[in-house]
């Protein structure tokens, strides 16, 4: 008897601790739910001139074990307007409820379930979604804030101003993820298509993609902008088309196409490698070759590249950069000898391949001392630039544009024969390109101190004016 007295004390004070720490949680919610949307609504400020975007109108019933929960999104613009309502049940913890309900034990802060309200203004929304909610989600917060659940965005369509946007339906999945998207998440998404109308000149310019499939694994690092980690996307069909009166439809398509993003922290420095494929391009439903594309930027000073960061991010969209600031941290990472290799970026046909590599490695980076007169070549460690050309891919690609314009497959060829002939003349006359049989190169390597151009030396002018070039292109 005295036991079963025990037990069913220890039972009542487990409950009571459980009841009051959920009591407390809720009214721990109620009192930081502002100042979370307060930071969330911070990340919209200044994303178009003249125009607002809002979570706003938050209120909460609190409960011991839950609370209900409504907001609005609210998006203002120059020519339109509109509101969406959002309703959520916060389950307390914790040990919420509904994570009970799943034999789920692990304490946590609260979870949620959002979803969007039926009325007059999002009728139309369920309704092209055949009834299912436009938008749901299930996240668990932890005591570190980080989000783990899912989202689900059903088919939608919406007629904005200036675009058409409609996607097939949307799937999030995210596992201790941060508000600056640290930690790991997988997005699925069956359809995404944009269309641009202008009516001035009659043309429509679309863009579609169809099978979506992104994955992030990322860590933090010790700079806030910088996390390290694999980002991986796949795409069944990438798909360009453009529409213009009195000429042909064009359209260019990437088939099973994938990006790979890693980023290495290497000591104080960071490294950058992006590789993306398409197995498969064509133009006009014709199939040209594959394309590959492989770029590294290596040994990036991280604390340099984090302030750059958080400068872009600090700066509204519609604001320029400020130049002064830019370059003092340009030159900054120039100091620490960066290295910027594009290896390949090719496109193999079957009439040849269209390929260039570039290699950079500065050695020193101190820009100032040109103004003074010092030796230009002494401020790169590499620099190499490789270009070969097949003739008969470029009047390939060319002849199918001038197809797009209404002309025969023989016109086409003869016009882009003359078009490619035509183009390279001068570079080939002044020896910038060198024309073989078949292909047309170029080659620039810098070796022993000295810059060549196809095996030919390039006065000391010449390689200066060159080098400024590089710079402003870099945004220096």
């Amino acid at each position: 008897m005295k036991k079963s007295l025990v037990a069913l004390g220890v039972i009542v004070a487990l409950g009571a601790v459980w009841t009051g720490s959920a009591w407390y949680t809720g009214k721990s919610v109620e009192d930081t739910a502002q100042q979370r949307l307060d930071l969330i609504n911070a990340k919209f400020v200044g994303v178009k001139p003249g125009s607002e975007a809002k979570f706003d109108n938050l209120k909460i019933e609190r409960g011991i074990f839950s609370s209900h929960v409504t907001y609005d999104f609210v998006a203002a613009f120059p020519d339109m307007s509109f509101k969406i309502p959002f309703e959520s049940t916060v389950y307390h913890g914790p040990f919420p409820l509904d994570r009970i309900k799943h034999f789920d034990f692990s304490p946590i802060l609260f979870s949620t379930h959002d979803r969007i309200v039926k009325n007059e203004e999002t009728q139309a929304w369920f309704d092209y979604a055949q009834g299912q909610n436009p938008f749901e989600s299930q996240i668990k917060v932890g005591y570190d804030s980080t989000l783990t659940g899912q989202a689900k965005i059903a088919p939608a369509k919406l007629n904005l101003s200036d675009v058409d946007i409609v996607w097939k339906g949307i799937e999030a999945n995210f596992d201790k993820l941060t508000a600056e998207g640290v930690g790991q998440s997988e997005a699925n998404i069956e359809g995404l298509k944009f269309l641009f109308e202008n009516d001035e000149n009659a043309t429509k310019t679309s863009v579609e993609l169809n099978n979506i499939k992104a994955k992030s694994d990322l860590k933090p690092s010790e700079w806030q902008h910088i996390p390290l980690g694999k980002q991986t996307m796949e795409v069944d069909s990438f798909r360009l088309s453009l529409s213009e009166q009195d000429m042909r439809d064009f359209n260019i398509e990437y088939r099973n196409m994938s990006m790979d993003i890693n980023t290495q922290k290497n000591d104080a420095f960071v490294d950058y490698n992006m590789l993306t494929k398409a197995p498969e391009m064509l133009v006009n439903g014709k199939s040209i070759g594959e394309f590959h594309a492989g770029v590294k930027l290596a040994h990036v000073e991280g604390n340099t590249m984090n302030t750059l960061l958080n400068l872009v991010e600090n700066t509204a969209e519609y604001e320029t950069l400020p130049d002064d600031q830019v370059q003092a941290l340009a030159k900054t990472i120039l100091k620490n000898q960066p290295l910027l290799q594009i290896d390949p970026l090719k496109l193999t046909t079957d009439s040849g391949e269209l390929k260039a590599n570039l290699v950079v490695e500065i050695a020193n980076g101190d820009i100032d001392m040109l103004e003074q007169g010092g030796n230009v070549l002494s401020l790169f460690k590499q620099l190499t630039v490789n270009v070969d050309l097949s003739k008969d891919a470029m009047i390939k690609l060319v002849a199918m544009t001038e197809e797009a314009q209404g002309k025969s497959k023989e016109e086409a060829m003869l016009t882009a024969a003359q078009i490619v002939e035509e183009s390279f003349a001068e570079a080939i006359t002044q020896g910038v390109f060198v024309e073989n049989e078949k292909t047309i190169n170029l080659g620039l390597l810098l070796e022993n101190n000295a810059l060549k151009l196809n095996g030919q030396p390039i006065p000391e002018e010449q390689v200066l004016m060159m080098v400024v070039l590089f710079f402003l292109g870099m945004g220096y």
